[in-house]
């Protein structure tokens, strides 16, 4: 996403419209690059006062996932704390000189306007999946609104209609052939 070096992002450089206050709001948020393809999966959360983290009983954080499933607690890393104020990266996460890639999410996170392309990126909000109603963050199925796995379900489905049609098709034109010799035979 962001080299630490050569990092741009400017606080300053972003919109006063908002649509998605990360301030007040939980939810995920995909930052999408369409020229490399790559995309990073953020959300807020507010943990509960049951949590087995003591620091962050009752806190919100920016959090970028960084395994391969949402469904694991494991796979989501902790970055920033989220308040009213706004975002502030952990002091473990910042660079001692520029910016850490951490520190460049926080700032792209802290104001996201979806579907606007921000400094070459694309913002997308989750959404659900018009099918099982599973939540989507890839940007793939944010555009398209059905997931992966039910998008293949419906391909599957297609290409068994597609071929019902085709087989049925078939047997139509036997059965005119069919009807049509019979009717010969009976004209001879």
């Amino acid at each position: 996403m962001c080299n630490s070096t050569t990092c741009t992002h400017n606080a300053a450089s972003t919109p006063t419209l908002v649509k998605y206050d990360i301030r007040n709001h939980n939810g995920m948020i995909t930052i999408h690059n369409p020229k490399s393809g790559s995309h990073a999966t953020l959300r807020v959360v507010t943990h509960k006062n049951k949590s087995s983290y003591g620091a962050y009983k009752g806190k919100r954080t920016l959090q970028k996932l960084t395994g391969p499933t949402r469904e694991n607690p494991k796979h989501w890393t902790d970055f920033a704390w989220v308040s009213e104020k706004g975002v502030s990266v952990f002091y473990k996460k910042r660079a001692k000189d520029g910016k850490s890639d951490w520190e460049c999410l926080a700032i792209l996170a802290s104001n996201p306007i979806s579907g606007q392309m921000r400094n070459g990126l694309e913002y997308k909000f989750e959404t659900h999946c018009l099918m099982c109603n599973r939540t989507l963050t890839h940007p793939d199925s944010i555009d398209s609104r059905i997931g992966p796995i039910c998008a293949g379900r419906v391909q599957d489905s297609v290409k068994l209609n597609a071929s019902a049609i085709v087989n049925a098709y078939m047997a139509f034109i036997a059965e005119k052939a069919a009807a049509k010799k019979a009717l010969l035979k009976k004209a001879a």
